[in-house]
């Protein structure tokens, strides 16, 4: 506590801009590693408004950005991270993660556009495979919904051919029958029994019958946001409702 009292004295000497800065800046980091979050969210906009060229600004930029995700403000971080000169690698998995799980909470919403621009920006830093692979399942299925079937079918085939079948291997299933409804909506004959075929031991003629005259959607379940600590937040992935 006492310690606290000195770098808030500091903090408001303005003979010394030095000492005030090194001051606002540890303050602001200690309310934020004491998880008083509305406070170190101020503090770090303060201190960054008043010594945006400091040497700590970008860890307090980083800092403020791990705070706006965590706080569902996703638009605030990536103008935040737009300005920033370097990302830290855990920052680049938390967005990957955090933006993912926001546009599947988009798709649950039906805010479909919304939906894209998320996973767009999941996919600026691909540095977890599985997510890669899941975020482009799931623009396939967001721009079937849209009638978009030309992207959708090529952001299906490159999940099939850029997965790992054992890992998702259920989405793989889902993915080939995603594209036979595709066929189905552009009269591609030849490509949906090749599809089809994929799908269930059948003969020619009977293989349609496996598809509805509408594609029911795949639902995900909504993803949840667990802290690991301070400084590392992780989004639990959303799992299928079966």
């Amino acid at each position: 506590e006492n310690a606290y009292n000195a770098l808030v004295s500091c903090s408001e000497m303005d003979n010394d801009l030095k000492l005030k800065e090194i001051a606002l800046f540890n303050i602001s980091k200690l309310s934020y590693e004491n998880k008083d979050e509305s406070l170190a969210e101020k503090q770090l906009s303060n201190f960054l408004k008043q010594f945006p060229a400091s040497e700590y600004s970008p860890e307090a930029m980083e800092l403020l950005t791990y705070l706006q995700i965590k706080n569902n403000r996703f638009d605030d971080a990536m103008i935040a991270m737009n300005k920033m000169k370097s990302i830290s690698t855990s920052l680049m998995k938390l967005y990957q993660r955090a933006n993912y799980a926001r546009a599947i909470q988009m798709v649950l919403d039906n805010n479909l556009e919304k939906a894209l621009t998320y996973f767009d920006e999941s996919n600026r830093y691909k540095l977890d495979p599985i997510i890669a692979s899941l975020t482009a399942f799931w623009q396939a299925e967001t721009l079937y919904r849209m009638g978009r079937y030309e992207a959708s079918l090529s952001f299906a085939e490159f999940f099939i051919n850029n997965t790992n079948e054992q890992v998702l291997k259920d989405y793989q299933s889902k993915a080939h029958l995603l594209k036979s409804y595709i066929y189905l909506h552009t009269d591609d004959k030849e490509n949906l029994n090749k599809e089809l075929a994929l799908l269930a031991d059948t003969n020619a003629s009977s293989r349609e019958k496996i598809l509805d005259s509408i594609k029911a959607n795949f639902i995900p379940e909504n993803s949840s946001l667990a802290e690991n600590d301070s400084y590392v937040l992780t989004y639990n992935l959303p799992e299928e409702k079966t």
